[in-house]
């Protein structure tokens, strides 16, 4: 269907073509009509007058039906162009809607429409671009660039909550003092030493002071 309304386009632009150049020669002619000097003509030759008067008066009438006929099929292509492109736009959207359901609503599809744009034009489209944007595919991507960014926005937040959030290490019980350790351990070495009274016990102890 595409390369036969293709092929008709092209059948008429050329036939639009040939047209013009019809009215670019008859316009030529004209012109020799233009440069002749009537009034002499009339007294001088009065039959060659009316024959060229009336010659005149066919191909000034060629040419107004040349450029009417121009404008209508300029028109009918116009026309032509347009609906094709208006069937091929509604393709798109309802490729989109089959894809994204709330494209299909108008309401919810303000709303997506309106984030996309503020995104795309971020990201340097410009509005009128973007008014000619009606392949799905474009519209597809522009979405799904704008889902990553906003995914890697919500992920670099949550990380910086976390960090943020991130509650001290309390270890369990209370700390024991460097000192009372020592103290406990000097009164254990002097236990000992009483009980045994060995001189191994009296070394340890005398050099545990000599430490501190």
């Amino acid at each position: 269907y595409q390369a036969e309304v293709a092929a008709t386009q092209e059948a008429r632009q050329q036939y639009l073509h040939s047209i013009a150049n019809a009215v670019e020669l008859n316009l030529s002619s004209l012109q020799e009509y233009k440069n002749i000097d009537w009034e002499r003509l009339k007294t001088e030759n009065k039959e060659d007058y009316f024959i060229k008067r009336d010659e005149y008066r066919d191909a000034e009438a060629n040419v107004e039906r040349l450029k009417q006929t121009y404008k209508e099929q300029a028109e009918q292509q116009n026309a032509e162009s347009q609906n094709q492109f208006n069937n091929w736009a509604q393709g798109e959207y309802q490729k989109l809607v089959s894809i994204i359901p709330d494209w299909g609503e108008p309401e919810k599809k303000q709303a997506i429409a309106g984030e996309l744009r503020e995104f795309a034009i971020s990201k340097g489209f410009q509005d009128g671009e973007l008014k000619q944007l009606f392949d799905h595919r474009s519209i597809l991507i522009l979405m799904q660039a704008k889902a990553w960014e906003d995914d890697q926005r919500r992920i670099s937040s949550i990380k910086q909550k976390k960090i943020k959030n991130k509650p001290k290490v309390v270890r369990s019980g209370k700390g024991v003092d460097k000192s009372d350790s020592n103290k406990k351990k000097r009164t254990a070495q002097m236990k000992r030493l009483q009980g045994s009274g060995h001189v191994d016990d009296a070394s340890v102890l005398l050099e545990d002071f000599i430490e501190l």
